[in-house]
């Protein structure tokens, strides 16, 4: 094999055809245009800057002249004192909040404050707070905010404007105070990006940025650049003395063009970043200039593309989708030789092993599929007959003993019972049926152990519909009332519980608990160490049973914990008692919702 004839030779030698004279023109046009760029496009944005700079230093201007009218002029002097004179429910206090709320919105509408979001008025004597939004959607938000900025201490009387940070949201506020009574303020708020909708018509490129930036190098709005770079920025615009600044962002390594102005108004400064790669696309004789490269390099390119088609993408996507194929289980699949030596010899090999994988895996995954359902049908028809002979006792004792009303209710507990074992053939059955069948089941216990048994069951109305395998937890109580009941007077009580787990929100936790005698050390150690044909007893095959059902239908998404609960001082009397906690997926199947026949 000649190194002409690789995929490698290829790749390489049409890289270098069409990328050098490409790459020689381009630099050449760059290192004319680049200054030329930098310049127009710096003293444009600088210009704009200067507008919009002016703009908000006059608007905050405005703001602050008429919050100094409102503590002086006559006209709403007398209804801010009146605010801490009057009576707090009385009708002149009520009326001198109204005029004052209505000064604000005539205030707003007449002068078409823009940035503008609430005036506000707070007297301290009553804790009440009078405010007047632009966007009445945004009046319970900017209310609350308000709350929260005056009782944090930060009311003051410093005719300046203040950066206040609220839910990760920056304002401008502003206070006077009024002199004569001290414990009445007014105030405007102003969100930060009120200030920045002028600049949305600014074409910054993919990666440039207008931001608003504190004095102490605090981004007030979204960026992408770091404390480090924010300082550097503060101090390039501090001292400008040239239009414009070159900054490098660590973040990704570029270069970009900065341009800001102060606010005189306020603590802050407008900054503008431009990615300098972009400012090709802002030259007009350049785009004209890259239509008159030589047609011979567009030629180059098609040539280069054509030949890459055939060589590399062709045969690539070829062999892609034959391997989506096969993961998809079509084995039919076969490609064609590659027009390469190496193409050739992974088509030549793919076309083998999907043939060898197509001879071995259908017969052993369909005696496998078929093996499990056996088992499994097998392991699910499995009942204790023992119990049947216990409850006939029962009826027989409690017949010869003239309880006909409890021959009636254990007859009738038997029936439903028994009704649910011979519909139990179903694959899936609602979480609601098989709590209502272990309810027949301790009703049945209970009638035979009379006061010595009680039980509680807890399943919340949204699991009731979840799908379970039929007699999935009978096993676990039925070996808690058999194994955990204490002699004497001890009452045994069991519970039943259906919840949501904590750790994964899409597994539903079954926990039976009871204050019994609890597990041995070795019991435990065998149940939570996994149940084998060889290690279970009679009195854990049921627990096999379900292990392995479960086992079958979930998989590995499903598990048993065993444990002894803490004990505890229960009226004298230290009970503890078992605990077991199963969890499975939650709607793993909806047969449960079905209806027999």
């Amino acid at each position: 094999m000649t190194f002409t004839k690789t995929l490698r030779f290829r790749l390489l030698a049409g890289f270098i055809a069409v990328i050098v004279p490409l790459a020689v023109a381009l630099f050449m046009l760059n290192l004319y245009a680049m200054n030329v760029v930098r310049d127009e496009v710096s003293q444009s944005t600088t210009n704009f800057l200067s507008i919009h700079v002016n703009q908000i230093d006059n608007s905050l201007e405005k703001v602050g002249n008429y919050l100094l009218r409102l503590v002086s002029s006559k006209n709403y002097y007398s209804d801010l004192i009146g605010l801490s004179i009057y009576p707090e429910g009385s009708s002149n206090y009520f009326f001198a909040k109204q005029r004052i709320y209505n000064s604000f919105q005539d205030e707003i509408t007449s002068n078409s404050y823009v940035v503008v979001d609430t005036f506000f008025t707070y007297t301290e004597k009553y804790n009440e707070l009078i405010a007047s939004q632009v966007d009445y959607a945004s009046s319970q938000k900017m209310n609350e905010m308000l709350t929260r900025f005056i009782h944090n201490g930060s009311l003051s009387n410093s005719h300046t404007w203040q950066i206040v940070e609220d839910a990760q949201r920056y304002y401008l506020v502003r206070t006077e105070q009024i002199q004569i009574e001290p414990n009445v303020y007014v105030g405007a708020l102003i969100p930060v990006e009120n200030l920045m909708k002028d600049l949305r018509s600014l074409d910054l490129g993919p990666t440039g940025q207008a931001m608003l930036i504190s004095n102490n190098a605090v981004s007030l709005t979204d960026t992408t650049w770091d404390n480090t770079s924010l300082q550097d920025m503060v101090r390039k615009l501090s001292v400008k003395t040239e239009p414009y600044q070159i900054m490098n962002n660590p973040d990704n390594g570029k270069d970009y063009i900065l341009v800001g102005f102060p606010v005189m108004q306020a603590p802050v400064m407008l900054a503008v970043t431009i990615p300098d790669t972009d400012l090709l696309q802002k030259l007009p004789y350049f785009q004209r200039g890259l239509v008159l490269i030589p047609i011979g390099l567009v030629l180059l390119l098609i040539m280069f593309w054509i030949v890459l088609k055939q060589v590399l993408h062709k045969p690539m996507n070829s062999l892609i989708r034959g391997m989506r194929r096969t993961a998809q289980g079509d084995f039919s699949i076969r490609l064609s030789e590659g027009a390469t030596q190496e193409f050739k010899f992974l088509n030549e090999t793919f076309n083998r092993m999907v043939s060898q994988i197509r001879s071995l895996k259908i017969n052993v995954y369909e005696e496998m599929l078929k093996t499990q359902e056996a088992e499994f049908r097998h392991l699910q028809s499995q009942i204790n007959p023992h119990f049947y002979l216990n409850s006939l006792n029962i009826i027989h004792s409690l017949s010869k003993l003239g309880h006909n009303d409890l021959v009636m209710e254990m007859a009738h507990h038997l029936t439903d019972f028994f009704r649910f074992i011979t519909r139990a053939n179903r694959e899936y059955i609602t979480l609601e049926e098989e709590t209502e069948h272990i309810r027949n089941y301790l009703e049945i216990q209970r009638l035979r152990f009379p006061q010595k048994l009680t039980f509680e069951m807890t399943v919340p109305r949204e699991y009731k519909n979840q799908s379970v395998l039929p007699l999935m937890i009978q096993p676990f109580v039925e070996n808690a009332v058999v194994h955990g009941m204490k002699t004497g007077r001890h009452v045994f009580h069991i519970t039943v519980e259906a919840r949501s787990c904590s750790e994964n929100p899409g597994v539903m936790e079954i926990v039976i608990a009871d204050n019994g005698i609890g597990f041995s050390a070795e019991t435990l150690e065998r149940l939570n160490s996994g149940l084998t044909t060889e290690t279970a007893n009679s009195g854990s095959l049921g627990i096999l049973n379900v292990q392995h059902r479960l086992k079958h239908k979930y998989g590995r998404s499903v598990s048993i914990r065993f444990q002894n609960r803490t004990p505890a001082n229960n009226g004298g009397e230290l009970t503890g008692g078992a605990e077991v906690t199963l969890r499975i997926p939650f709607d793993a199947s909806k047969e449960g919702n079905q209806t027999d026949v």
